[in-house]
């Protein structure tokens, strides 16, 4: 039960944080960038930095959500890390990766 009034609590928080930020000055020139890049930049907004400075931090944010994610499926709630754990595959491959998708991604695209 206190998962759950922890989770509520973060989305209620994560919720305001999103709204105050979308009313702040870089919520605002990230709204006229979306809208129209070339206004924006008449008013005096760094469209390109500011939409290079937002993919940083989706990239930053995608990336500790996939390592949380894998983190919990390898390690559960036995061990405490998950930097020693090997990589299991469906095929029983342990520790060894595979290019044959890498392969077939790369024939697709040319």
């Amino acid at each position: 039960m206190p998962v759950y009034w922890l989770a509520l609590l973060l989305a209620v928080l994560v919720t305001l944080g999103i709204y105050a930020f979308m009313r702040s000055h870089h919520g605002l020139a990230l709204s006229a960038s979306r809208d129209n890049a070339a206004a924006a930049r008449s008013v005096g907004v760094r469209t390109a930095r500011t939409r290079h400075v937002l993919w940083i931090v989706v990239a930053f944010a995608t990336g500790v959500v996939g390592a949380v994610v894998y983190c919990r499926r390898r390690v559960g709630y036995s061990r405490p890390s998950c930097s020693r754990s090997k990589v299991k595959t469906p095929s029983g491959l342990e520790g060894r990766a595979s290019t044959s998708g890498w392969r077939s991604v790369r024939r697709a695209s040319w």
